[in-house]
């Protein structure tokens, strides 16, 4: 299988999180929406129930689970992170599927527009 590499400039802040987006990503993590844990402590999948981190440590994205306040940490085995939409809640209900779908076309069409991207298919 051929892994796609995301080649896209840092960016500090993309509506209520910050991003973790930088050159050279294997894999970019996207979430739908920061939850309230999330927006409080500026860290993204903080909520204490949140088994993100833990998941992604045992699918073998990385070495060693690593906490919410670590999230940065994610550039030295090639991931970064970011949301579909900007707003905090609770659940991920409390959106309509119009600004989720015009949210996730704004990211493809940016994703498009910085030729940093190259996809690829399994082989």
């Amino acid at each position: 299988m051929t892994v796609s590499k995301l080649h896209f400039p840092l960016k500090e802040v993309r509506g209520g999180l910050p991003d973790i987006i930088g050159d050279r990503l294997a894999v970019l993590f996207c979430g739908i929406n920061p939850g309230m844990m999330a927006a409080a402590t500026g860290h993204h999948f903080a909520g204490r129930g949140n088994r993100f981190w833990r998941v992604i440590h045992l699918a073998g994205f990385t070495t060693e689970q690593i906490a919410p306040e670590q999230d940065r940490e994610l550039f030295q085995f090639g991931c970064g992170l970011t949301t579909v939409l900007p707003n905090s809640s609770g659940r991920n209900r409390a959106f309509t599927l119009d600004a989720l779908v015009g949210a996730y076309r704004e990211l493809h069409q940016e994703a498009i527009n910085s030729k940093r991207v190259r996809q690829t298919s399994p082989d």
